[in-house]
C-alpha cells in the first residue's frame, strides 16, 4: 500500500495503476513523495505559491539590505558633517525595522491562513472519499 504524503489515504498498486516495479521503488525508497490525484494538483499549487513567496522575499531582502546599506553610508556621513542629525537617522532604522516585521508578520499570516486552507482542504477531500467509499 501507498500512503498519500498530504491526505495520509492508502492506496494499492492496481487502483492507482503502478506496475510492480514502479510501486517496488516508491515503497523502497522512503525518500520520494508519493501524493494521491486527488491531493497532487493541491500539492503542486502549494509549491508554486511557497516558490513565488519565496522569490518575493528575496526580491525584497535584496531592497531591504540595499537599502539598510544606503541608510548606514548617509548616517555615517552625516555623523561626520551634522552630529545634531544621528537621532533622525535612528528614527528612520526604527521605522525601517518595524516595517519589516510588518511585512514578515503578514506573510507569516498569509501562509498560516493558506496551511489553514489547505487542511480545510484535505479534510473535504478526505469527507468526499469517505463518502464515495461508504456507497
Amino acid at each position: 500500500m501507498l500512503e498519500c504524503e498530504r491526505c495520509e489515504s492508502h492506496h494499492c498498486s492496481k487502483s492507482i495503476t503502478l506496475t510492480d516495479s514502479e510501486y517496488d521503488l516508491l515503497n523502497s525508497h522512503k525518500d520520494l513523495h508519493w501524493y494521491c490525484n486527488m491531493c497532487e494538483s493541491t500539492v503542486f499549487k502549494s509549491i508554486q505559491l511557497d516558490k513565488e513567496i519565496e522569490q518575493k522575499l528575496e526580491v525584497f531582502w535584496v531592497k531591504v539590505e540595499d537599502r539598510l546599506l544606503q541608510i548606514n553610508q548617509e548616517f555615517e556621513y552625516e555623523k561626520l558633517v551634522t552630529p545634531t542629525k544621528i537621532d533622525a537617522v535612528e528614527v528612520v532604522l526604527k521605522d525601517l525595522r518595524e516595517d519589516m516585521n510588518n511585512v514578515k508578520a503578514a506573510v507569516d499570516k498569509q501562509l498560516v491562513q493558506k496551511d489553514k486552507e489547505l487542511k480545510e482542504l484535505s479534510t473535504k477531500v478526505n469527507e468526499i472519499i469517505e463518502s464515495e467509499e461508504g456507497e
